[in-house]
């Protein structure tokens, strides 16, 4: 029986369920889709063997390790206690044993578990040769016991032959676990099981779900009915509720054809109802209905946060800027390129697809900021800008582009990611600090002579190790008063923001650039966390938590005064590749469902909405973002390396990350972010 207080009817047994209106909707797979894209075949090591076999290498770039076979809730396993050190070069375990594969096998996995998500797995294999190839796993959680699958084709290659291909007899060369990034110093257990063969696998989903009274979004309000169905040609069909963590909330089994569910709508935050129908093999086929439920509040959100968006390349529908404004977010990150302005040499003219979506953005109240972007084929071949004539005709565009959008804009930036090359396919020319800063200074003062109440960002999203330095040379050439800011580009993923230290990055960009010439006025254009599968990736939960972490550091740390997120919308499809993975919400052919993180953001922005950033404490375990809004605190409270003890002195009330009252105030702090409201807030880790 359910659980919660769900209604599920049998097909043809309740005239209300026939008298409704169902609608299609296409839905993704459930999110164990690495489990259902490959197929386990034979154990070949089970890891644990007695005596030990698998040892940590030992050398410059191998941290300290230890293992040993351990059992634990019934499970054994190998156990990897890894303790980094810190060093600036690399850093990781290293297991190896000489293990000869089978012929002809596609790919290898194993069970794991680990202490620190973040920490990130390998597996290397040598050929005949004596090349060692090192492949990046697929998984659908990076939390809990689960299974990493290892495809072997592409990859990195180093010694041997040198060709790239797997030749001849194969060895495993190492299971290889990485630090989550340069620099971290601290612990980490790794426990292991099964190293078996995989293969990729096309498992067909002939799940159809259908919605009665469907809008686009899936976002509904405390209240609301929501009625969902689905069948798969008879066959015997399960389906749950579930929460942004996983949490089962209520499940039927049984062998209904189309099992219609109503799940209450009395809590807000992001659910799933998941079907799911068992194939001959056993690993189930599924779809979920994603939705997110939130309050109607009109409050305007924290102006702070903006999303970045793809408009300007015609991949976004217009209804999506009405999501924007129904989750709480005021400003947008888009573009109007150069190509589009100046088709023809010395004719600009403002395109038709950029006036409608720019007028559509007036219309929902939405703020957009526009980058100043990217080559001309008439000037330099196409390439960067850097002859008078280019620069003169780039500064022109410019201008004329921020005299066009006098009544839709007011935020601009010049160029996306300059050193980096982006946008520009290996285009020629120098793209070096000083080349931009040439190109910087003019088009920054084109804009500002037709646009005197503009705010103008310069630099255009640095980024890298070298970000304040980079920045500097670029205002030592190109300073101006007609710059209001510059911006940055500080992705991390898949490290937290914690154990990358993004608030000191920050603060060290910024003091670097203001003294090479910049203005103290940095915005954070880019940043996000992808969830595709495979390296880097990030679980929905983990994106959700690590979304609010990232923005309160940002807004609390004293150095950045505007961030854009990267991105509002996944791109594609395409399970394994990152960058059509980075939306808080899907892809508009699945409706343009909410995942965790755009419900989380939500709760952010309405949360802040008005309250002043005081500071950023980290004291040991907890960490905590400070907000003051009239007389009382607002802090968001969270322990990045996972439960801790956790108290709170001062009388307070307790949200979760999806903005529900807690019954009591947490004794313990964990990766999800609470919020405490309240006077004379203390919190200390205990």
């Amino acid at each position: 029986m359910p659980r919660f207080a769900a209604v599920v009817l049998l097909a043809g047994l309740c005239a209300a369920a026939s008298a409704q209106t169902w609608k299609p909707m296409a839905c993704p797979e459930p999110a164990n889709s690495a489990e259902r894209r490959h197929a386990v075949g034979a154990v070949i090591d089970s890891l644990t063997a007695s005596p030990l076999e698998w040892k940590p290498l030992a050398g410059e770039q191998n941290c300290r390790a230890t293992v040993r076979v351990e059992t634990q809730g019934g499970r054994t396993a190998l156990r990897v206690d890894a303790d980094f050190s810190g060093k600036a070069g690399l850093e990781y375990v290293d297991l190896n044993k000489p293990l000869r594969l089978p012929e002809g096998i596609q790919g290898l996995c194993y069970l794991s578990e680990r202490s620190l998500p973040s920490i990130v797995p390998a597996l290397r294999i040598a050929d005949a040769s004596g090349e060692v190839h090192q492949f990046y796993g697929q998984e659908d959680t990076s939390r809990g016991w689960h299974r990493i699958y290892y495809l072997l084709k592409g990859g990195q290659t180093w010694a041997g032959d040198g060709n790239g291909r797997l030749d001849g007899a194969l060895t495993v060369a190492g299971l290889v676990f990485d630090r989550p990034n340069a620099g971290f110093k601290g612990k980490a257990t790794v426990r292991l099981a099964d190293l078996a063969t995989c293969s990729l696998v096309d498992r067909p989903n002939a799940i159809t779900v259908e919605v009665a009274g469907s809008r686009f979004g899936n976002v509904y309000a405390p209240g609301e009915k929501i009625r969902v169905r689905a069948y798969a040609n008879g066959e015997p069909m399960t389906w749950s509720l579930l929460d942004h963590a996983g949490k089962i909330l209520g499940s039927s089994r049984g062998s209904a054809e189309r099992p219609v569910v109503e799940p209450p709508a009395t809590r807000c935050g992001w659910f799933s109802v998941r079907f799911e129908v068992a194939g001959a093999d056993g690993v189930r086929c599924g779809r979920e209905f994603r939705y997110a439920v939130l309050p109607t509040s009109a409050t305007a959100g924290n102006p702070f946060l903006g999303l970045c968006t793809h408009y300007g390349q015609n991949a976004y529908p217009l209804e999506t800027m009405d999501l924007m404004k129904r989750y709480g977010f005021t400003r947008f990150r888009d573009e109007i390129s150069w190509g589009a302005m100046e088709p023809t040499k010395g004719s600009l003219a403002l395109p038709d697809y950029a006036a409608k979506y720019l007028e559509h953005a007036r219309k929902v109240g939405l703020e957009p900021l526009i980058i100043f972007d990217y080559a001309n084929k008439n000037y330099d071949s196409g390439g960067f800008p850097n002859s008078p004539e280019a620069i003169a005709g780039f500064a022109a565009y410019c201008g004329a582009l921020a005299g066009a959008t006098r009544d839709t804009v007011r935020d601009f930036e010049i160029w996306n990611e300059w050193i980096g090359g982006c946008g520009m396919g290996g285009q020629p020319g120098d793209h070096g600090p000083e080349a931009y800063g040439k190109l910087m200074k003019p088009a920054a003062e084109a804009a500002r002579a037709v646009r005197p109440d503009a705010a103008i960002c310069g630099v255009g999203g640095e980024y890298g190790p070298d970000c304040g330095k980079v920045v500097a040379r670029m205002f030592d050439v190109g300073a101006t008063p007609a710059l209001n800011a510059f911006s940055i580009h500080p992705y991390r993923y898949p490290s937290p923001p914690e154990t990358s230290d993004l608030a000191g990055d920050v603060r060290r960009i910024l003091d670097a650039a203001v003294e090479g010439g910049a203005p103290r006025h940095m915005w954070a254009t880019e940043i996000g966390y992808p969830t595709h599968l495979g390296r880097a990736g990030v679980d929905e939960g983990a994106q959700a938590a690590l979304c609010v972490r990232t923005a309160a550091i940002l807004q609390t740390c004293g150095s950045v005064e505007r961030l854009y997120w990267y991105d509002l919308k996944d791109d594609g499809a395409e399970p394994t590749y990152n960058e059509h993975n980075f939306g808080v919400i899907r892809h508009q052919d699945l409706n343009c469902a909410p995942k965790p993180a755009v419900a989380a953001f939500s709760v952010f922005a309405r949360q802040t909405a008005g309250a002043k950033p005081v500071g950023l404490a980290s004291g040991g375990a907890v960490w905590s973002a400070r907000y003051r809004r009239g007389q009382d605190d607002l802090l968001l409270v969270w322990s990045p390396g996972g439960p801790a003890g956790l108290k709170v002195t001062g009388k307070a009330a307790a949200l979760d990350m999806m903005g529900n009252r807690l019954a009591s105030l947490p004794a313990r702090a964990s990766e999800e972010p609470v919020w405490l409201v309240g006077r004379n807030l203390k919190v200390n880790a205990k």
